[in-house]
């Protein structure tokens, strides 16, 4: 008979809009009526905040700026920073729905001495398991070295963002001290076992996941969408979404924009981009060649924006799996991506879309202007896409999995 899984601790490097956050809120949102207590510890905090702090007991590791945008109690957290935060050390902060939001303020990292106490309350809250939720956790995971239990590394990153994005120290340590490992994707797993030697046998590929089937059956109102941008009823629309930052492309978004031109099929042509800072330093750098392009901006719910799309174009320079498409497939939407940078051609083959060379824009282009012109391929290869995703990459389907390596690293498997 299976024993009761104890109490995990979640790492997770910030509570931003983004993949490997969202990723775990659709896992803890599953795993919260499965009976499985957790407690959650960002290291820093970001828009989904008060999302994770509904569903368990939640820190925030380095506070100062995340905590101001965890309202309703903005205005009381400042006042509160105000009076110093020696005054109330850690004291419970914020009410939020079934858990609570607390915050330690900046510190140096790591900081040995706090984690040691951090470490004593986890141990004695019964935390039986570390999940650290991503590579940038490992500084927060060696800070609570006190708390010996196992660890497991969900890794969403590949090898530039491993290099370029993830706190050196802390990497080398949860590569040390992880004892299983769960790849976001092929291509994930195979970096980690070339570049940084974690053995295979420690080491299980779960694809990301996205609640599919509810975005496969949602009505979103994707005429507001498109008046709000501007775009023509009878216009079609090649969509692209991420932040806007070299390692997503949206650069190369910008020059296939300029290179398809203003029509295709006898229609207006129009390029969507969902997320990132439209004003922000790299949305600037782009200079003429965004004036193709319609920002959308950062979408609670971008689901209308993927709806009015013809086709999704990813165009990342490095990707491990990324939430965008799966959330385009839901919609019904053939996708077109790059080879070689990164896990999309793990979904995309066979028959949800089309794989060009690495890099190669003008074979992006050509593939992009075919399911322009071809309705009957767009249509086929988008109903290719959505039945994948919700047989494969729904939360339900995929949740349980994570489950299970959790009761086989806890013993309460059965």
């Amino acid at each position: 008979m299976p024993q009761p899984v104890p109490k995990i601790l979640f790492l997770l490097h910030d509570a931003s809009r983004t993949g490997a956050p969202m990723v775990l809120l659709h896992f803890l949102r599953w795993l919260s009526g499965q009976g499985v207590k957790f407690e959650i510890l960002a290291r820093r905090g970001g828009e989904l905040l008060q999302d994770f702090a509904a569903l368990g007991p939640t820190e925030i590791w380095y506070g100062e700026d995340p905590v101001r945008e965890a309202s309703p109690g903005r205005e009381r957290l400042r006042a509160w920073m105000r009076r110093g935060a020696r005054a109330l050390g850690a004291e419970r902060l914020l009410e939020a729905g079934a858990g609570r939001l607390r915050t330690r303020f900046s510190i140096p990292e790591p900081d040995l001495a706090r984690g040691r106490e951090m470490a004593d309350y986890y141990r004695r809250a019964g935390v039986g398991l570390v999940w650290a939720n991503t590579a940038a956790s490992g500084d927060v995971l060696e800070a609570l070295s006190a708390l010996d239990v196992p660890v497991a590394a969900h890794i969403h990153e590949l090898e530039w963002a491993l290099q370029n994005q993830v706190p050196a120290r802390g990497w080398r340590h949860l590569l040390s001290r992880a004892d299983r490992w769960v790849a976001a994707s092929g291509a994930v797993a195979d970096n980690l076992a070339r570049c940084h030697g974690v053995d295979p046998a420690r080491m299980e590929v779960v694809h990301e996941f996205v609640p599919a089937r509810a975005m496969a059956q949602a009505r979103p109102d994707s005429r507001a969408a498109r008046q709000a941008l501007g775009i023509p009823e009878h216009a079609l629309v090649v969509g692209g979404a991420g932040t806007l930052d070299w390692r997503k492309g949206a650069d190369l978004f910008a020059r296939l924009a300029r290179s398809l031109g203003e029509t295709a099929a006898g229609r207006p042509l129009r390029f969507v981009w969902v997320g990132g800072d439209p004003d922000g330093t790299f949305a600037r750098s782009l200079g003429p060649a965004a004036r193709r392009l319609c920002f959308a901006g950062v979408q609670a719910d971008p689901l209308p924006f993927f709806d009015l799309m013809d086709v999704f174009v990813l165009t990342s320079r490095e990707d491990p799996y990324p939430l965008v498409c799966l959330e385009a497939a839901s919609r019904g939407k053939p996708l077109v991506c790059f080879d070689g940078c990164g896990g999309m051609p793990e979904f995309v083959l066979p028959g949800a879309g089309i794989v060009t060379p690495r890099g190669d824009l003008p074979s992006m282009a050509a593939a992009v202007a075919r399911l322009l012109s071809d309705p009957v391929l767009r249509r086929d290869l988008g109903e290719n896409a959505r039945a994948r995703v919700c047989a494969r990459h729904d939360t339900e389907t995929a949740a349980p999995r994570l489950l299970e390596i959790i009761r086989e690293m806890t013993g309460a498997a059965g």
